[in-house]
């Protein structure tokens, strides 16, 4: 079209190049209908298969969370007032207080009406999502950082376990927690475990520059990050 209208060609060819660029232009830059085929791929078969190509990473991330925790409740356990030193001694004693006033029935934070549960939902959803985004970016700066906020998260566990041990109310706050704990708390492992990779790509590259050894890294590491992320939304 722009080689016939600077050769001053035969009007009628410059329309009809004109309309088959108009058609072209439609079809090339067309917007592209949402598939849900890669998708529910993913989260059939691609999600788990990224977790076990990287079961080290989580692994390692599951085990600082873990191992943090169980050492906070021990420490608690045998010795109740290192709970203000392990944690923010304002929600220890806030949650010293609460324990005193559950009557025998732990309900914890669960105490707002069934109609505010949307809203509730959101808050939670949002709140779990921004901090397995915040593990991941922090792994991925080196790994150290990444490491702290799991423990960080074990250590606020551990304690809390202790407390409630402490106070009889161990099955009725675990009870509560597990049914959604488990995926929150796995999801949190995975995208921790996603940074981690990146981050030890970078600390440890091998024979590939730190560029190359990085990218290679990227693929698994954002998927776990993305597999997180609906973990946190179911």
């Amino acid at each position: 079209l722009a080689q016939a209208r600077a050769a001053g060609e035969d009007p009628s060819l410059l329309v009809y190049l004109n309309a088959l660029a108009t058609r072209a232009h439609g079809q090339v830059y067309a917007a592209k209908k949402m598939a849900l085929r890669p998708l529910i791929r993913f989260v059939a078969t691609g999600f788990p298969r990224v977790v076990r190509r990287n079961w080290k990473a989580v692994g390692a991330a599951a085990a600082v969370f873990l191992l943090t925790t169980a050492a906070s409740w021990l420490a608690v356990v045998r010795s109740p007032e290192l709970a203000y030193s392990l944690f923010d001694e304002r929600i220890v004693e806030y949650e010293n207080l609460r324990l005193e006033k559950q009557e025998g029935e732990y309900r914890g934070n669960f105490t707002f009406d069934v109609s505010e549960s949307p809203l509730v939902a959101v808050q939670i959803i949002g709140n779990n999502v921004r901090v397995a985004i915040l593990a991941f970016a922090l792994g991925a700066a080196g790994c150290v950082l990444g490491v702290l906020l799991l423990a960080f998260n074990g250590r606020m566990l551990g304690t809390l376990s202790g407390l409630v041990w402490n106070g009889g109310y161990a099955v009725g706050f675990y009870s509560l927690i597990l049914t959604h704990g488990v995926l929150e708390l796995s999801a949190i492992c995975i995208s921790a475990a996603g940074g981690l990779r990146l981050g030890w790509a970078l600390l440890a590259p091998g024979r590939l520059a730190r560029a190359d050894a990085f990218k290679a890294a990227s693929g698994d590491a954002f998927g776990l990050l993305a597999g997180a992320v609906l973990m946190l939304l179911v």
